[in-house]
């Protein structure tokens, strides 16, 4: 215990020593008996063999109570109004990049529509025109680029009767039995019979049933469907005349475009890039005390997917239609890719809907995947075919806009770019990098960041930077705890392509309380 303390205490120094002196660090025993490359890997393995009241968690909450998080100001409002406050909640997080915070100021200096400050989250980091981490108020306007086009992407997870002791001691043996039930990748010259991400062949009862927004599928709605999409009632669709095939219909009936998306096809996929399906298993319930024996910790199910192409070509669509009709008014705003919509038009109306309908058809993505990964793992030998699942269920999007209409914010649409929603009460998902503790948080409602917190832990380095900077050897040392893939092809989503996740959990520590401390064992990415 003594010699954990020692090591928290000097784990800032680790974190900001110079190249030499953290090579020398990796090279000690004690790094090599981590068999890990990475100062977070390395502290990761270190405390996971100390006893249980020396945990990371509890060190990082203490850590937490101590600094309070709290915002800063990454960018001063303008005295004349016509630029707003960037607040960031950032204390402590490594890696935060400039041009993240560029990006968010040219939004907060649109001042025909940005009315109130703009918010950043921990996990902060650039995007594509807009950064992710962010959370931006648009008065009675929306910025089509910055939901982008993974619209309603968020997490689900869920809580099993299985305990730890049952799952098999190869744990190949679950991940295979998850990449058989959910189709997962890229497409493939792009058709549907070609997609190695998407059904291919006859489309399942359950795709159908969901498709079409029948009530009945017991295997999706009444588990999953009361615990996860309770939180959202569009998730639970009442008749054909709501399901999403025919709302997506009508959407096409004003844009034949998006009639080339791929939909039912894509209806209980994973897709590619940072999405993943994992079985992790609960270190310590923060809420009762509960730090588990070995063996006895409760496996959870957790999938992070969204709209996959039917959304990708909605939000294409849509942004480029914003540009257009903006005409000459786009040379009064930062860059075109910030061209927006404005309420009260023809447009503007079209683009909520769509945005509704691809939002409800992730989190309805997402319930499919789970009742499909849910039995794949009663395919596996030892697991017990009679688990329940369900007791606690979250299913969050952290990609999406929402309206708001009170702490006068009246005409304010919200949209959270890579943040989840933390109002008081409320459950979300904080997952860490493969390998890393993933968090279930309860929101504390603080109204300066629009109740909202991190979706993540954020990236270090972009994907093309981690293909430079680490190798595949540097993958598996750090992933010896997890069932996953260690080829190349994944190597820019290894733990060191993302910040540390208890240093975003202690910037954010007004923001939500952690209920749930998770850990990895086995991840599917795409």
């Amino acid at each position: 215990v003594t010699v954990s303390v020692l090591y928290w205490n000097l784990l800032p120094l680790f974190e900001s020593i110079t190249p030499v002196a953290r090579e020398n660090l990796r090279a000690s025993p004690i790094a090599q008996s981590c068999s890990a490359n990475h100062p977070a890997t390395m502290h990761r393995r270190f405390t996971a063999a100390l006893p249980r009241r020396a945990h990371p968690t509890h060190l990082s909450r203490r850590a937490a109570a101590t600094t309070g998080g709290g915002y800063e100001t990454l960018s001063a409002a303008d005295a004349a109004g016509k630029s707003q406050e960037v607040r960031g909640w950032v204390r402590g997080v490594e890696h935060l990049e400039p041009k993240a915070i560029d990006q968010l100021r040219r939004i907060a200096g649109m001042a025909d529509i940005v009315k109130h400050p703009v918010a950043a989250m921990p996990d902060l980091h650039l995007g594509n025109g807009v950064a992710v981490g962010a959370v931006i108020p648009t008065t009675r306007a929306i910025i089509p680029s910055a939901v982008g086009v993974d619209i309603g992407c968020g997490i689900v997870a869920v809580k099993t009767s299985v305990t730890e002791s049952q799952l098999p001691a190869n744990l190949e043996e679950v991940r295979l039995a998850l990449e058989l039930g959910i189709p997962h990748g890229r497409t493939h010259n792009g058709r549907p019979e070609n997609d190695a991400g998407g059904w291919r062949g006859e489309i399942s009862r359950r795709v159908a049933n969901a498709w079409r927004g029948a009530v009945g599928d017991s295997d999706v709605w009444s588990a999953q469907g009361r615990a996860c999409g309770g939180l959202d009632a569009s998730a639970k669709l009442d008749t054909s005349e709501s399901g999403l095939e025919q709302r997506f219909r009508r959407l096409c009936e004003r844009r034949p475009e998006l009639e080339r998306a791929n939909t039912i096809n894509h209806l209980g996929t994973l897709g590619g890039g940072n999405h993943f399906v994992e079985v992790c298993v609960e270190d310590v319930n923060h809420e009762t005390g509960n730090e588990y024996s070995a063996g006895e910790r409760p496996v959870w199910v957790m999938i992070h997917s969204g709209s996959r192409g039917v959304g990708a070509r909605i939000g294409s669509v849509y942004i480029e239609l914003a540009k257009k009709d903006m005409g000459a008014l786009l040379s009064t705003i930062p860059e075109a890719e910030l061209a927006y919509v404005r309420e009260g038009t023809q447009l503007f109306d079209e683009y909520v809907r769509a945005l509704q309908w691809a939002q409800d058809f992730a989190r309805v993505n997402r319930l499919v995947m789970m009742a499909n990964a849910l039995d794949a793992l009663r395919t596996v030998k030892g697991i017990p075919k009679d688990f329940s699942a369900g007791a606690m269920a979250v299913n969050c999007h952290h990609n999406y806009v929402e309206k708001l209409d009170g702490d006068g914010l009246q005409g304010v649409w919200l949209t959270r770019k890579g943040a989840t929603s933390a109002r008081a009460g409320e459950l979300g998902i904080v997952p860490g990098s493969m390998g890393a503790c993933t968090h279930i948080v309860r929101g504390k409602g603080n109204p300066d960041a629009y109740h909202s917190c991190s979706h993540g832990c954020g990236r270090a380095y972009s994907r093309g930077e981690a293909m430079r900077r680490f190798t595949v050897d540097d993958h598996v040392a750090a992933t010896a705890s997890v069932c996953c893939r260690k080829d190349k092809d994944v190597v820019d989503e290894t733990p060191m392509a993302y910040k540390n996740i208890e240093q975003v959990m202690a910037a954010q520590a007004d923001l939500v309380d952690v209920v749930h401390t998770l850990r990895q064992v086995v991840c599917v990415k795409g």
